[in-house]
């Protein structure tokens, strides 16, 4: 997004006459099946993993959605964006603990409702 010129609470015919830019929210899509409930960055890497409410956990290298992010906006892209999914594994039970290990690099914990 692009920070706006104008102040919400101050308004005067001065400020009509600047030209400013218009915000402008840019984002890449990861195909993903059901809703988010949880996501975690390894360490933040462009390696996240998802927590959806079909329970099921989904790890995904979404540097390439990232580094599109990254490029100037007027930057044409050749192929299509998104994210390669690496593993996933469900869960019997829903659940919502989710978070990647601070001591080992790669190692992700996930709890259910059912322990």
């Amino acid at each position: 997004m692009h920070k706006t010129l104008k102040d919400d609470d101050v308004s005067s015919d001065e400020d009509e006459d600047e030209t400013g830019k218009d915000p402008v929210m840019r984002f890449e899509t990861v195909p993903h099946r059901g809703c988010v409930n949880r996501i975690r960055s390894m360490h933040g890497t462009g390696i996240v993993a998802t927590w959806s409410d079909e329970n099921e956990v989904g790890i995904y290298d979404i540097t390439s959605a990232y580094e599109a992010l990254e490029q100037p906006a007027n930057t044409k892209q050749k192929k299509p964006i998104g994210g390669n999914k690496l593993a996933s594994f469900k869960h019997p039970d829903e659940g919502y603990a989710l978070d990647w290990s601070p001591l080992t690099l790669g190692r992700l914990a996930a709890g259910g409702c059912n322990s």
